[in-house]
């Protein structure tokens, strides 16, 4: 009997207060999968999003090539995470903010970035899903070093958290 108990207590902390497991909110909790250098596989769509560097952000398949957070930026390689999101249930806010904090970024129309932001609508019942994020250095202006930061916010609360230190 006091066995089970224990084995029971400690999921229970587990699931409460696991560090890569990000509970501050009610209807939403996430878990980094794996991360590092990817290689795209295909681009299945492409919609614009001028709020980004790219100009752009695509939909498709990428295929992770080497877990680590310490890049040596190429063109067609790119960076990101794989996740898991247990959307416990639906509010009136669905979707999620992805936030890229980023070094000096200038386009080739000029526009200077240091953050690219877009969102991502949620599914439409609660259950755990998976996806990724990947931003994939495309053009030369896209490479620049230093430290990268992804965020994943869900009503302004902060869900899931990967840094990267970028070089050339």
């Amino acid at each position: 009997m006091k066995l089970t108990n224990i084995i029971i207590l400690l999921l229970f902390y587990y699931l409460v207060g696991c560090d890569d497991l990000h509970s501050d909110n009610v209807g939403l909790q996430g878990e980094i999968v794996r991360y590092g250098i990817y290689k795209s596989v295909s681009i299945d769509s492409r919609t614009a999003e001028p709020s980004t560097a790219a100009g752009f952000t695509s939909i498709g398949k990428s295929e992770l090539i080497s877990s680590t957070d310490i890049v040596n930026a190429k063109i067609n390689l790119g960076i990101g995470f794989e996740y898991k999101i247990y959307l416990k249930e639906i509010t009136d806010n669905n979707k999620i903010e992805l936030v890229l904090t980023h070094p000096k970024i200038t386009n080739n129309d000029g526009k200077i970035f240091t953050i690219s932001r877009h969102y991502r609508a949620l599914p439409d019942k609660p259950g755990l899903y998976g996806s990724e994020w990947v931003y994939f250095f495309r053009q030369d202006f896209e490479l620049a070093p230093g430290d990268w930061n992804f965020q994943i916010l869900y009503e302004k609360k902060l869900i899931l958290e990967k840094k990267f230190k970028v070089s050339l």
